[in-house]
């Protein structure tokens, strides 16, 4: 929203028509919004639940959606940098970052408890 609004602007101040901009402008940058809002909301790690040996991850938007049933899944590897993790869940990868997580020395050691348990696992089998 913010370049199209500034783009008009310049082009104003500069004597262009800009009516024909901002009927195109505003609505695809309403679309870019709304789109990477969608995205955002689905991709960010909000809660993770743990029990036994499995983990569940749950989005803002699907914690906010109480009702979906949680998809437990094994933790394959965990991988912690300065000031992130990088997890691999199943067949997919997540970033968390220690900003986002008050209590993120539990959360580590909760989830390198829940690796090595795996791992544990994976052997007596």
């Amino acid at each position: 929203m913010l370049p199209v609004m500034i783009g008009t602007l310049v082009a104003m101040l500069q004597g262009f028509p800009v009516l024909s901009v901002l009927y195109i402008g505003f609505p695809i940058a309403l679309l870019l919004a709304f789109f990477w809002t969608w995205v955002r909301l689905r991709s960010d790690i909000c809660e993770i639940l743990i029990f036994e040996h499995k983990i569940a991850l749950r989005s803002i938007f699907s914690a906010a959606h109480p009702i979906e049933d949680l998809q437990w899944k094994l933790l394959i590897d965990l991988r912690g940098g300065i000031d992130s993790a990088l997890l691999t869940v199943g067949l997919e990868q997540f970033t968390l970052n220690m900003s986002d997580w008050p209590e993120w020395s539990r959360l580590t050691e909760h989830l390198q408890s829940t690796l090595l348990h795996t791992l544990g696992q994976g052997n007596h089998d």
